[in-house]
């Protein structure tokens, strides 16, 4: 069935004009984007990338896969501790794809950034067939060409993170699902529960899902409400992912090593009386278009509202982004954790295809120079923001080198994060693990927050560890109780403009 009973204004789906000069210009345009990704500079190490610190992290799971435990439900940290460093966090699927390369190819981070261009890819060329067949074939390469610009896509298209898998599930799960609203096949509502449950098993975030599949019956075809196998697809998708986090505590409870999923890494969620401050609604805004819709969609958005042309489609996917970002504002409002807005790629594809076909409809020469003069000045902006994707090297990569030929087999160290216990802004709990001293120096330890006390680095030199590490940070001085321990008990090794090394209990020199 394709009858609506609302009526919603949403466009009619157009037949797909897959003409082979359509399909040759978008297998040339991601052929072309794959190009620049596999031939532009990059950091010399991992660590110094942007996100460094959470490549590390993900890397270092794919390869403990790959050579410790190949055990999809057993991810492994190096910053356990003296235990195995198993980690309550999300369904690892994306280390898992890595891991395979890993084992073909040897320990390098080719593999994960060959997966996450393979899957980038994929989201654009399904992202094109489906926007080609309700907008045409130009309008679909107008937003082939433009999205993969904005700084999260371009960005994603080779770092070692989970959103690329995230997104590709995200991207199925709408275009399934609208298939399901209009036409109200059941095997399309089951494909899109899965590609549901995949997003909230491998990123939480991603259950925004569900706010865009309600929205989308909500203003497209409400009576599909009224339809029981509605509600039990997306109450099966939630159950598996609330089944799957509740046993993560059992994983290794005598040592509870975690991203914040549950136990104790950072809070879920920021306090009602910070999302509401105006400094993190705009916050949200930015990161949402540089590194979600990119700033050519937020043109064709203004756009379509001037021509009052938006639709039921748009606005739920404006609804599933507003409800991750005030959801998780603490953390992407700024740049901690702005890789979460790359699933609002999918919003500013639909927003630049509409209003192509907005254009192109009213015809004439004029609507071509418009389309150009807008797409050449939001292209400018985009690329002021997607070329400063980088920074300078962290001091963790020298310190990590400098550690390295110091270590011996099995020995422990600990780490003192730049990152403190609790955010000094939202006042929530951070996830201050940082695993990029352990990534690059190949070895297994502890995190101490940066504002940690004395006792706790004693602690963990009562337990093993051999090493203590800590970067030079320009925030602050100092902690002299901690400065005062380390003189009284530990020996300098190390010092440098990136930090210090200092040797505990018995290590050499000590």
């Amino acid at each position: 069935m394709t009858t609506v009973e609302e009526d919603t204004g949403a466009p009619a789906a157009r037949p797909f004009r897959g003409s082979v000069a359509a399909t040759a210009a978008a297998l040339l345009l991601l052929a072309a984007f794959a190009l620049v990704q596999l031939t532009r500079p990059r950091p010399a190490a991992l660590t110094d990338d942007m996100h460094g610190w959470r490549q590390a992290d993900t890397q270092t799971i794919a390869r403990n896969f790959a050579f410790v435990e190949p055990h999809l439900l057993r991810p492994r940290v190096d910053w356990g501790g003296s235990g195995p460093g198993y980690v309550e966090t999300e369904l690892q699927l994306y280390p898992a794809l890595v891991a395979v390369g890993l084992r073909l190819f040897g320990d390098s981070v080719w593999p994960g950034r060959l997966t996450s261009l393979a899957l980038m890819l994929t989201v654009g060329w399904i992202s094109f067939r489906a926007l080609s067949r309700r907008f045409g074939a130009p309008p679909a390469l107008a937003a082939l060409l433009l999205v993969p610009l904005s700084r999260g896509w371009f960005f994603m298209a080779t770092a070692i993170q989970p959103e690329p898998l995230t997104l590709l599930a995200y991207t199925v799960g709408f275009f399934t699902f609208l298939r399901f609203v209009e036409d109200e096949r059941r095997r399309d509502l089951v494909l899109a529960c899965a590609a549901t449950t995949v997003c909230g098993l491998v990123k939480p975030p991603a259950l925004q899902l569900l706010v865009v599949q309600l929205l989308l019956v909500l203003l497209l075809k409400r009576r599909l409400l009224r339809r029981a196998d509605v509600w039990l697809g997306w109450a099966g998708a939630l159950a598996m992912v609330v089944a799957f986090f509740l046993s993560l505590p059992s994983l290794d409870p005598a040592h509870g090593n975690s991203f914040g999923i549950l136990g104790g890494g950072g809070d879920l969620f920021p306090h009602v009386r910070d999302v509401l401050k105006p400094a993190t609604l705009w916050g949200l805004v930015r990161m949402t278009a540089q590194w979600g819709t990119g700033v050519p969609a937020v043109a064709a958005a203004l756009f379509l509202l001037w021509k009052r042309q938006l639709r039921g489609e748009e606005v739920a996917l404006a609804g599933g982004a507003l409800a991750m970002g005030l959801a998780t504002a603490h953390i992407t409002s700024h740049m901690s954790a702005s890789y979460f807005h790359v699933l609002s790629s999918l919003l500013g594809a639909w927003l630049i295809a509409h209003a192509a076909r907005v254009l192109a409809d009213a015809g004439g020469r004029r609507a071509a120079v418009v389309l150009a003069s807008v797409a050449g000045v939001a292209l400018a902006l985009q690329a002021s923001y997607t070329w400063r994707t980088y920074l300078p090297p962290v001091p963790e990569t020298a310190l990590a080198q400098a550690l390295r030929p110091l270590l011996k087999a099995n020995e422990l160290i600990v780490v003192r994060s730049p990152v403190t216990a609790r955010d000094p802004v939202f006042g929530t709990a951070t996830n201050f693990r940082d695993p990029r001293v352990f990534y690059v120096a190949g070895a297994h330890g502890w995190v101490v927050p940066h504002d940690g006390s004395p006792a706790l680095l004693e602690s963990y030199a009562a337990q093993g560890a051999r090493y203590y590490v800590e970067s030079a940070t320009p925030f602050d001085a100092d902690d002299p109780a901690l400065a005062a321990w380390l003189a009284a008990s530990a020996r300098l090794l190390v010092r440098q403009p990136e930090g210090r090394i200092y040797a505990l209990g018995s290590s050499p020199g000590n």
